[in-house]
């Protein structure tokens, strides 16, 4: 039986090759385990893409979309919402990272006032 997925993590991209894989292995890295991950590509360099697909390929929790242009972190976004399979949304940038409780700790939090 799959575990329910609680968290959708958004992770809206642009030309990000030096800071994508460090965001996501944050992710990958978590001790809460149902999540999802949804990076979004907003219109990259070839070389951010095929970094993209590299990095796509380590974990099934990771989905990639890709915008067909440059349209914006909101538009990006609003994309990964209307696929996200999550109860809740996190969104983090492509330059960030979680620390490795970060998702416990919020589920906890939410479990705690109901």
């Amino acid at each position: 039986m799959c575990k329910k997925i609680t968290f959708s993590v958004i992770i809206p991209t642009y030309n990000s090759l030096k800071t994508i894989e460090r965001c996501v292995n944050s992710v990958l890295d978590q001790s809460f385990k149902n999540f999802e991950i949804l990076v979004v590509d907003d219109g990259s360099n070839k070389e951010t893409k095929n970094l993209q697909k590299k990095i796509l390929k380590k974990n099934n929790k990771i989905r990639l979309f890709s915008n067909s242009k440059n349209y914006g972190v909101s538009k990006s976004r609003n994309l990964a919402i209307s696929k996200a399979k999550g109860d809740f949304i996190i969104f983090l940038d492509s330059d960030d990272y979680l620390f490795r409780n970060y998702l416990e700790d919020i589920f906890k939090i939410i479990k705690s006032k109901n």
